[in-house]
């Protein structure tokens, strides 16, 4: 049985796949979201956004 993400090498493959599993959603204007939850648990950063805090 194989787990993981199908396209690991492929950005594109990987993003579609995290969209259709609803961890990312992409916006009308094309840009992605990625849900707080999954960008903190992962330390994924913002643009713009504000960095979170230490401790």
């Amino acid at each position: 049985m194989r787990t993981g993400p199908r396209y690991p090498e492929d950005p594109a493959l990987l993003i579609e796949e995290l969209v259709a599993l609803g961890v990312m959603r992409r916006r009308r204007d094309g840009r992605i979201d990625l849900p707080d939850v999954y960008r903190i648990a992962f330390a994924v950063g913002r643009r713009g956004g504000v960095p979170k805090m230490a401790g």
